[in-house]
């Protein structure tokens, strides 16, 4: 009797990844019995144009685990292949978006591996770290710190921010009277400054300023202190700038049978001027001094220093 053995056949299975989109699945072979099929996929190992974000490791005897195949193995019956794939490795960034200290270190994985997102690491004067963001302008897709992120690609979450509450003060700065109340707001707000409030006798005012000296950032000079200015993390103090206004001492002689004048001495207020000799004369008397009411005692004498006062 003549004994027969069927053709055996070699099959492919791409064994995609979960998720994935598989790629059209190379034909099969039927060989002679007890005779090798060899490898006509036309599928090279190290392949990563097959499914995006995984390599091809090859073809081999098990979906999961089991042995490269040997395609020079003679077939006696039906061998199933199967594809294994590599995941790419990817890396997951932190940017601190506008931090002003510390660091999230990177975290790294492969394709489809799901990670928990680290925690902040970063700080930033004046705020409270929110939420991470797909974007830096964190209109995008907001990941929450230890939330389970699903790696399909190298990616970079950037920290997004909540402004602190902050005061904004206004100090008089020499003022004898007024106020200027204090605004509110946070940590980069932009808001409009207060107008003036407060008065000085003998002097006008000129701006807000961030120096008491006059010699940091003005605001609203010319506007009586009208400006824009931008909530800081700390330090939110605005200080009125002053000008000193004309001042003068004039020389007055009112009593009878004198002749001669004395000329004013001219100055701004809080300005150290020297007292004038007296040029007025009056028959009988002799002149002891100057004083600030008729009949005061002479307390200035010409040649002393006098601080002008405000009119």
């Amino acid at each position: 009797y003549a004994l027969w053995a069927i053709n055996p056949t070699l099959s492919y299975n791409v064994n995609a990844p979960a998720g994935s989109n598989a790629p059209g699945t190379p034909a099969s072979q039927t060989v002679p019995y007890n005779t090798a099929a060899a490898d006509k996929s036309g599928w090279a190992a190290g392949d990563t144009g097959k499914i995006p974000g995984y390599r091809f490791d090859g073809w081999y005897t098990a979906p999961n685990g089991g042995n490269k195949y040997d395609f020079n193995t003679p077939l006696t019956g039906n061998v199933t292949v199967y594809a294994h794939w590599v995941g790419n490795g990817y890396t997951v960034r932190f940017a601190g978006n506008g931090a002003t200290g510390g660091k999230t270190d990177p975290q790294t994985g492969k394709t489809d591996e799901k990670i928990n997102v680290r925690d902040n690491g970063f700080t930033r004067d004046g705020y409270t770290f929110v939420t991470w963001n797909t974007q830096a302008d964190c209109k995008g897709n907001a990941v929450k710190p230890n939330s389970e992120w699903t790696l399909r690609g190298s990616s970079t979450l950037y920290a997004c921010w909540a402004g602190n509450a902050q005061t904004l003060t206004y100090h008089g700065n020499g003022a004898t009277g007024g106020n200027t109340a204090a605004q509110s707001g946070k940590t980069g707000d932009e808001l409009t400054t207060n107008a003036n409030g407060f008065t000085r006798d003998g002097y006008t005012f000129v701006r807000w300023d961030t120096a008491k000296d006059g010699s940091g950032t003005a605001y609203g000079e010319g506007k009586n202190g009208v400006s824009q200015y931008v909530m800081k993390p700390a330090g939110n103090d605005l200080y009125a700038i002053w000008k000193a206004n004309p001042a003068t001492i004039q020389y007055r002689n009112d009593w009878p049978n004198t002749t001669g004048s004395t000329p004013d001495t001219t100055g701004n207020t809080g300005d150290t001027v020297t007292i004038s000799q007296n040029s007025f004369d009056r028959p009988g008397y002799t002149f002891t001094g100057w004083s600030t009411s008729k009949r005061g005692d002479p307390s200035l004498q010409p040649g002393d220093k006098h601080t002008l006062e405000p009119r």
